[in-house]
């Protein structure tokens, strides 16, 4: 079945007519991850969102992927591998989604690390980082420096570090994970509200959802339910329910 609105009827069908081995509620990037992630791994998944897909925070980050270049500077060299690793992973699997953004790193008098120390750290930092090619580090001289950014304040300028940072469109990325545990078999469907849960000898067995368009209210079954949505837990769930995450 194709994954588009033409086919949401089936979509809510299948959600209530079918037992899933796990329900992930909440549609941004960390339910995208774990749909996709639990997906890959042979269970049965399905994804629902009371809002469109990376409504919330999902769509309004800053929309930088992060290296940890400022972990450096307190010895977390395994910290910015870590993270690093994963930016390098992301930019491979969806160059289209994650481009480098180059960042300048002024040098001045009497300020920060000197051009030498700045070097070894960008040059560290692109080799942690699984930097390659034309994104890893370049030192400039001033005239280098001033050139790059004209607008610059000149005094003081010794030089500067140029370095790169990855810019994602966030929405979308989360849009295009959904899309990938829909194609190994994930149901996801947006505007459906989680409202209550059913219980089976003391524990989570099923979710109420209200879907939002047809005002229509029915169960999804599943084994583990997963909150993707921080807020949503602490008045809904017991902690002594242990297949609720």
């Amino acid at each position: 079945m194709d994954w588009s609105a033409f086919h949401r009827e089936q979509l809510i069908r299948k959600l209530s007519s079918e037992s899933f081995d796990l329900l992930v509620i909440g549609g941004g990037i960390t339910g995208a991850g774990i749909a996709l992630d639990a997906t890959l791994r042979g269970l049965k998944v399905a994804l629902i969102e009371k809002d469109d897909f990376a409504y919330g925070t999902s769509s309004r980050s800053t929309k930088l992927i992060h290296g940890g270049l400022r972990y450096l500077k307190q010895m977390e060299f395994g910290l910015v591998k870590e993270v690093g690793s994963e930016r390098a992973i992301l930019h491979t699997l969806a160059p289209h989604l994650v481009i480098p953004e180059k960042m300048l790193l002024p040098l001045k008098e009497g300020r920060g690390f000197g051009s030498l120390l700045t070097s070894f750290g960008l040059k560290l930092y692109d080799w942690l980082a699984g930097v390659q090619g034309e994104d890893q580090r370049k030192m400039l001289t001033r005239n280098q420096t001033l050139k790059q950014e004209p607008i610059l304040n000149p005094e003081g300028i010794k030089g500067a570090g140029l370095y790169a940072e990855y810019r994602t469109d966030d929405a979308r990325l989360t849009l295009e994970i959904i899309k990938t545990a829909v194609k190994h078999g994930a149901c996801a469907v947006s505007y459906v509200q989680a409202e209550k849960f059913g219980y089976d000898q003391g524990k989570v067995s099923s979710v109420i959802i209200n879907d939002r368009i047809t005002k229509q209210k029915l169960a999804t079954q599943a084994q583990i339910i997963v909150n993707g949505w921080i807020p949503f837990a602490k008045p809904m769930v017991p902690a002594r329910e242990r297949n609720f995450i």
